[in-house]
């Protein structure tokens, strides 16, 4: 299943993101997110980037590299589009909390197709296999949400270090 539309919104009072994505079959999915997740995921999509362009330049202008793709991206992104709801609700009206995300590429050899797939709090799994572009606009609007919610972005590095050092999979949260 792909992404169509990509929408979040924060709410205050419980500190968390509800995000709702339609697609192309006109099926839509309302979550919740909490921090520590969308942190975990904002940060894993900035991972996912960084190696994709380490593989076709150097370790020192890779930062520099994504930064750039980034502001392009802002610069183009369509955020007037109203969000176009769905009458059809798999998972039901009320949204569900994401429990765990995994993110990988679907062929090591070539990152342009991702799989991103949501946990849920009933035991579900929604797979979604999406684009690097696609990956990279939700990336965009989890940032502005993140950064509306006033979260710290730092936390994630300090939580991705433990006792025993980095995490072994941290693409994969539960």
């Amino acid at each position: 299943m792909s992404i169509k539309q990509f929408n979040g919104t924060y709410h205050p009072r419980e500190d968390r993101l509800q995000v709702r994505l339609n697609t192309p079959n006109d099926e839509e999915f309302k979550l919740w997110l909490t921090r520590r997740l969308t942190l975990h995921l904002v940060h894993f999509c900035e991972q996912f980037a960084l190696k994709r362009l380490s593989t076709k330049h150097s370790p020192d202008i890779i930062k520099d590299l994504d930064e750039f793709e980034q502001q392009a991206l802002k610069q183009k992104a369509d955020f007037s589009t109203a969000y176009a709801p769905s009458q059809k609700l798999p998972l039901g009206d009320s949204p569900i909390l994401v429990t765990g995300i995994t993110l990988k590429a679907i062929d090591q050899s070539d990152s342009s197709q991702v799989n991103l797939s949501f946990q849920l709090e009933n035991k579900m799994n929604l797979g979604l296999t999406i684009s690097r572009e696609m990956l990279n606009s939700i990336r965009l609007l989890l940032d502005e949400l993140v950064s509306a919610a006033g979260w710290n972005r730092n936390t994630v590095e300090a939580t991705e270090q433990g006792p025993a050092g980095p995490v072994a999979n941290p693409a994969t949260l539960h």
